[in-house]
Parts: C-alpha cells; structure tokens; sequence
C-alpha cells in the first residue's frame, strides 16, 4: 500500500478506496471513491487522484480526470501517488509522451519517490542521451550511454551525480577535440600535398 492508505487521519472509506485502486480493482475503488466524492469533487484531496484515475480506467472520463489528479498534485503537491495516477491516466489513453513528461515533473520534485521510481522502472523510462544536441544513435551517445548505464549499474544510489556529470562532459569535449584534431591533422596533410 502507499503513504496515503497508511495516513491514521483519513476516513476509513476513503482509506478502503485507495487500497482497491492499488489492487487494481477500479470497479470497488469506482464505487467507494464515488459516494465519497460525487457530492463535494473538490473535497479531501488524498484519494482525488484514485477516483480520478477509477473514472479513467472505467468510463473513458480522460479530461475530468486529467483535471482532478492535477487538482490533487495543485493542493498535495509531495505526494507521489498523484503523479503515479495521472501518469497512469495518460498511459492508458494512449498519450505515452504526456505520461513521461508528468513523471519527469513529479521527478523533478520528489527524486527519492518510491513509487515514482518503481513507476519509471515498470514503464521503462529511458534517460536522455548524455549529448542531447547529437542524435541517440550518435557513437559518442552511444559509447557514453553504455558507460553512463554501467556506472548507475554499479552505483544506483546515484551518489557523486555532479561529478559525474562534469566526466561526461570532459570525455566528451576529449573526444570531439581529438577528431577536431584529426580531422585538421588530415587537412593540413592534403593541403600540404597539393
């Protein structure tokens, strides 16, 4: 279960709500959400994102809910389980771009989240290419990519990011003086022959 379904202060229907939801049982979590927020939608904003992500799933009601789970992110703007759903919401309608876009945010403002960490994980969110200006399949993304995966591999509690990003860069101006280099060592070559 998630931080909001262990939460002592919420109403015990609102509490079984979200752990149907979290079992994927939309048809139980449609039920109990509803009767909780059919009369006040602008309520308790803990299970809004549920109810939002139920009405989704079950009814195809993709803008009222896009629009509920970002009220709930607006009002709990530190809870993970907002962004899940509404990642969730876009998944299911088709709009995998949207969905990564909404996981980025909520990254970007909860990075240690568990659940949003293990919802990247299970929709195999892919990180950019180290040099974004070159395309992915680049040899210079391609063999940075491969050492940036392998050093995450070894250390994936993400420890000395900084420094790390400041080796990708050296690499990388490294290696694109060489072939500078090279490539001026050649013209000078030919240049010298004629």
């Amino acid at each position: 279960m998630n931080q909001l379904g262990n939460d002592p202060g919420l109403d015990a229907a609102l509490k079984r709500g979200i752990a149907a939801v979290d079992r994927e049982d939309y048809q139980a979590g449609l039920m109990i959400l509803g009767s909780y927020y059919r009369n006040d939608p602008e309520g308790v904003p803990d299970g809004l994102s549920y109810y939002a992500l139920c009405l989704a799933m079950l009814q195809r009601k993709n803008k009222e809910a896009i629009k509920m789970c970002e009220n709930a992110i607006d009002r709990q703007f530190y809870q993970g389980a907002h962004y899940t759903n509404l990642v969730k919401i876009h998944l299911a309608s088709g709009n995998r771009k949207r969905g990564v876009e909404v996981l980025e945010r909520g990254m970007k403002r909860l990075p240690k989240d568990q659940i949003l960490l293990s919802l990247r994980d299970a929709i195999g969110y892919r990180l950019p290419p180290p040099i974004r200006f070159l395309h992915r399949k680049n040899f210079l993304n391609v063999h940075l990519g491969k050492r940036r995966a392998r050093r995450l591999r070894d250390h994936p509690e993400g420890e000395e990011e900084e420094s790390n990003q400041k080796t990708i860069i050296f690499w990388t101006l490294l290696t694109i003086g060489v072939i500078v280099y090279f490539f001026f060592l050649i013209w000078l070559f030919f240049s010298i022959v004629d």
